[in-house]
């Protein structure tokens, strides 16, 4: 068959296979990095001794109860209630720090020292902080 053209490889196809490969590795990416949103828990180490302060959170659908906390500065524990789906509790700028994921109806805690200042903690589910679910702590 004379002046026949072969058919051209479906580029989009192909385009579409690689972004759908891409998106698919990003989410397994997520998952393995542990149970908080990009949050490295494996160098945390929680403080020994008792707290100068238990600090009780509820959490749901996409806000933290209360927002605005203080307490004075040192090893403080901090408490996470769900009381809608499932959340965990992180702070900026604390290396590690995670109160691991709680689903609606569990309580979960975690100790940490801290120094005088403020700090902003958040979810890390994805979506929850640019949601609103975050806050202040300022510790003194």
């Amino acid at each position: 068959m004379a002046g026949s053209v072969e058919p051209r490889p479906r580029r989009r196809s192909r385009t579409l296979l690689v972004l759908a490969g891409l998106a698919v590795a990003a989410a397994v990416a997520g998952t393995a990095c542990g149970s908080g949103g990009g949050v490295d828990t494996s160098k945390y180490v929680e403080p020994k001794g008792p707290p100068v302060k238990v600090l009780a959170f509820k959490a749901k659908n996409f806000k933290f109860t209360p927002d605005q906390v203080s307490a004075p500065s040192g090893i403080l524990e901090l408490e996470v209630t769900s009381t809608e789906a499932t959340h965990d509790l992180a702070i900026h700028d604390v290396d590690g720090f995670l109160v691991p994921k709680v689903s609606q109806g569990q309580t979960a805690s975690k100790k940490v020292e801290l120094e005088a200042g403020t700090y902003h903690f958040y979810c890390t589910i994805p979506g929850h902080e640019a949601a609103g679910m975050k806050g202040t702590l300022v510790v003194g």
